[in-house]
């Protein structure tokens, strides 16, 4: 499908328009577009006919496209061997074939633009609700409404809407493609590992009703990632296909490609057979050819220069045999005399912090240090694409007019390693990239300097379409530049600092891709130390810091204290320059103790600095509970430090309670510093069981057993909790068995729990036998449960069989369960025989039952054909039935 990508780059400035006239725009799913993943998607080449099938006839793909359940497949393949082609060819083609299903993809790439979860998940949500718009008015519009921009950079909160949509009833089947997850940050992909983890494991076997969420990811074999799967490629061994084993059906496609564009160029430029034969013979005896190796030869191949028979052969010979070596020929064969200029271009697009337009490259091309206004700019507009061609060759690629590298490969190719030297003369391993990103950073510094961006007589200056376009960049990105490059010299810390001086300059607020930084203060906030810290760079922090004009204003001390990765270097630069002037209110504690990243160092230096003077407020002591990753630690400071200010009140421990990542370690604190002083509330008590799991027999139950209320609902919860129901029900069986009641909705949920609900509900018959009420509601629940559901209805009928009456509901919902209904129905017909009645909406509800009607119906023909009826509501549901349908039509002729 294709979307119109007009509102990026430009959406978020309307957005803020929007805030400044205080008016809303409408929620539409355009809200989540803020990549163009469709574009990163078709850089890759389609794949040439009859490739692929190393992957697309394997046992594991066919199983997992087959699948009727949600599932997992995770391809780790070496560099060079077509993962990004064949993830084209499965959205576009071999996926696309199945017009039930909805296709989400996103294609991860080491720049800001596609190297984070966050962004993945907008691509992934905009696709679907683009799809399913019934879908965004009733999961999405009101998360937005409450978090706004916020939530297309928050992970957490992207995730959440994820699985809520697509594990919607009426959401149906959903393919998800992760491309390259390799290339996405290593925190983020290990966020998102962790993730796919929890919700494979909690479905394991699962059987799709509606809908079903798959995901196929492909990454290089890094062992970080392999780690992170390593325990769903135990828990299924079939979950994982590693491209590396299949370097010989690989190979003989790349030798099938290769032999039919070897025919291709020597038609192409008359050359003879014995050119043909030797080309296809040289190439040949290269070991381990992979998709790009041929891909970059072909290119060489076509720049032959020979023009006799002895002198191709010559050439031939001398073919590059490694990836680099073709690289290094590639870039060997460019225009010579712009060799400077062509290395100047990779570096920019090395360090660049996404692909760049031909306009941007063509405007940052041309800046130099004389230049001081757009004027000065000898721009050579369309030509630019046929420079770019000049003085790269195939070493990029230019699509929708943005210039790529041609492959991952290329950016480790170019950038230096580590001590390595690079000669004058050689490409590989030649571009310093903190050297680079420090070039960058003076061209977009310089630029945002250009007179035409300036006030005149506090009037805007108006701007033309063309300017916009490396303003946008230069904009949005100096800062990271400007962080990534090392140390400056001071005319450049000048110009740096004087673009802190936000009140001076128009480009924050018309050209700033982040209006998350921009929303309510651009009016209020002018000091320029208060945004040198906001964008973390301390080399501006310490000269501005120097300038005894410029005052340290509370905001500026918060700013610092919320600074998420220099925030303890720029907080101590402050104390050492003007430590008298630096203020430590309670709102800079609080700013601290939220600080995800560097608050337990700040904290640290708060309580050396200024010791008693630095106040634990309740809000202080909130704000580290709510810390999803420094929060334990933070509390660990606290109370080892000033422990006795803190008051852990019934709210703070609830709050606790409700964060999930860091609740069980702060709650197992709290316990081990409080011991008795805390109280544990039935509210947090079904907080914790319903948030941690398993985890609460640790925390609570061996700690406060003796304390603990365990209300209905709390067993209610946990009794149908199908991932660690059984790990947290089995201790408070254990220890208070008899005193648990269990009622109608306690063992409601037990019989419908798919994984635990026998195991659960044994242990209750044993302990508390006839007290337990097995009512028509919770014999229903067994029969339609998906996995466990012979076992508890086999339970029931062995313990308390004479007491349980099977109802035409019950015997509906074991016809309709498309797991075990089989199982089922075959054992109600063998232990009640005659007291089970094959009504009609039976028939009809097993022939719609997708996959396990036939077998179903196949009983009940073998059993209880006489009964059977066959009316047109029974056809009609039959005929409905897209997977199974057909046979269960011919079981129908049959019984006519």
């Amino acid at each position: 499908m294709s979307f119109d990508g007009t509102n990026y780059g430009f959406q978020v400035g309307v957005n803020y328009g929007s805030i400044i006239a205080g008016c809303h725009p409408p929620l539409e799913p355009s809200f989540f577009f803020t990549s163009y993943y469709e574009a990163h998607k078709n850089i890759n080449p389609p794949r040439v006919m009859k490739t692929c099938r190393w992957f697309l006839n394997h046992r594991t793909f066919q199983a997992w496209k087959n699948s009727d359940h949600a599932d997992l497949l995770w391809l780790s393949a070496d560099p060079g061997c077509g993962k990004s082609v064949l993830s084209r060819a499965l959205i576009d083609d071999v996926l696309a074939l199945n017009t039930s299903v909805i296709i989400c993809y996103f294609f991860f790439k080491d720049n800001k633009e596609q190297n984070t979860t966050a962004t993945a998940l907008c691509a992934l949500l905009h696709q679907l609700f683009c799809e399913r718009t019934d879908l965004f008015q009733k999961h999405a519009e009101n998360v937005i409404k409450l978090q706004g921009e916020k939530l297309k950079f928050n992970f957490e909160s992207l995730w959440k809407l994820w699985m809520s949509a697509t594990s919607d009833s009426s959401s149906g089947n959903i393919i998800c493609v992760l491309d390259g997850l390799d290339e996405c940050n290593k925190p983020d992909r290990e966020r998102l590992i962790q993730e796919l983890k929890r919700f494979y494991t909690t479905c394991q076997g699962k059987k799709a009703s509606d809908q079903m969420l798959k995901f196929l990811v492909t990454s290089r074999p890094y062992g970080d990632i392999e780690r992170g799967f390593g325990t769903l490629t135990y828990q299924f061994p079939h979950v994982r296909l590693a491209g590396e084993e299949e370097w010989k059906d690989i190979s003989n496609e790349v030798s099938m490609v290769m032999d039919a564009k070897i025919d291709d160029i020597v038609t192409e430029r008359g050359l003879s057979d014995e050119i043909r034969d030797a080309l296809k013979h040289r190439l040949s005896e290269i070991e381990n050819r992979t998709y790009l190796w041929l891909h970059l030869m072909l290119d060489v191949l076509r720049d032959f220069h020979g023009t006799t028979k002895s002198k191709l052969l010559q050439e031939i010979d001398q073919l590059p045999e490694s990836i680099d070596e073709a690289y290094e020929e590639i870039l060997g064969r460019c225009n010579r005399s712009v060799k400077q200029d062509g290395r100047r271009l990779l570096e920019i697009i090395v360090a660049a912090q996404r692909p760049l337009t031909l306009s941007e490259v063509d405007v940052a091309m041309e800046i130099h240090p004389s230049s001081k206004a757009w004027k000065d700019l000898d721009l050579a507009g369309s030509s630019r694409k046929q420079w770019v061609r000049d003085v790269c060759g195939l070493f990029v690629s230019i699509i929708d007019s943005r210039i790529y590298l041609i492959h991952q490969t290329a950016r480790e190719f170019l950038i230096r390693q580590g001590n390595l030297t690079a000669t004058s003369d050689k490409w590989g391993h030649s571009i310093d990239l903190q050297k680079a990103h420090f070039g960058l950073a003076k061209l977009c510094i310089g630029y945002l300097h250009f007179s035409d961006f300036w006030r005149q007589h506090q009037q805007p200056v108006h701007r033309s379409a063309p300017q916009d376009a490396f303003l946008q960049y230069s904009a949005a990105h100096w800062m990271y530049h400007v962080q990534q490059g090392g140390d400056m010299e001071s005319e450049w810390i000048c110009a740096a600092a004087k673009l802190c001086e936000v009140g001076e300059s128009l480009f924050y607020i018309q050209s700033h891709g982040d209006t998350m930084m921009w929303t309510g203060l651009t009016k209020s906030q002018t000091n320029p130390l208060y945004w040198a810290i906001r964008w973390e760079l301390i080399l501006i922090v310490e000269f501005l810091a120097k300038d005894s004009e410029i005052k340290i204003t509370e905001e500026v001390v918060r700013a610092a204290a919320g600074s998420q990765f220099s925030g303890a270097k720029i907080m101590e630069l402050l104390f050492d320059q003007r430590e008298a002037e630096v203020k430590i209110t309670d709102e800079v504690v609080r700013a601290a103790a939220e600080n995800q990243s560097s608050g337990v160092k700040i904290i640290e230096l708060l309580l050396d600095r200024r010791g008693a003077k630095v106040k634990v407020t309740d809000e202080v002591v909130r704000a580290a509970m709510e810390n999803q990753s420094s929060g334990t630690q933070i509390m660990e400071l606290l109370l080892d430090q000033r422990g006795a200010e803190i008051k852990i009140t019934d709210e703070l421990i609830f709050t606790a309670a409700g964060y999930q990542s860091s609740g069980p370690k702060i709650l197992e604190l709290l316990l081990q510093e409080r011991g008795t002083k805390v109280r544990i509330t039935s509210e947090v008590i079904s907080c914790v069981f319903t948030m941690f799991g398993h985890k609460v027999k640790e925390l609570l139950l061996d700690r406060q057993e003796a304390k603990i209320n365990i209300a209905n609902e709390v067993v209610q919860t946990v009794g149908g909790n199908w991932y660690d129901g059984f790990k947290i029900m089995e201790p408070l069986i254990n220890g208070r068995g008899s005193k648990l009641k269990i009622t109608e909705e306690v063992a409601h949920a037990i019989a419908g729990n798919i994984y635990y609900g026998a195991k659960i509900m044994e242990i209750l018959l044993d302990q508390q036998g006839a007290e337990i009420d097995i009512t028509d509601k919770v014999v229903r629940a067994a029969a339609g449960n998906l996995s466990s559901g012979a076992k508890i209805m086999e339970l029931l009928l062995s313990r308390r069989g004479a007491e349980i009456n099977i109802t035409d509901e019950v015997v509906c919902a074991a016809a309709g369960n498309q797991s075990s209904g089989a199982k089922i129905m075959e054992f109600l017909l063998n232990r009640r025989g005659a007291e089970i009645k094959i009504t009609n909406k039976v028939v009809q509800t097993a022939v719609g039952n997708k996959y396990r009607g036939v077998k179903i119906m196949e009983l009940l023909l073998d059993r209880r054909r006489a009964e059977i009826k066959i009316t047109d509501e029974v056809v009609r549901a039959a005929a409905g039935n897209q997977s199974s349908g057909a046979k269960i039509m011919e079981l129908l002729r049959d019984q006519e």
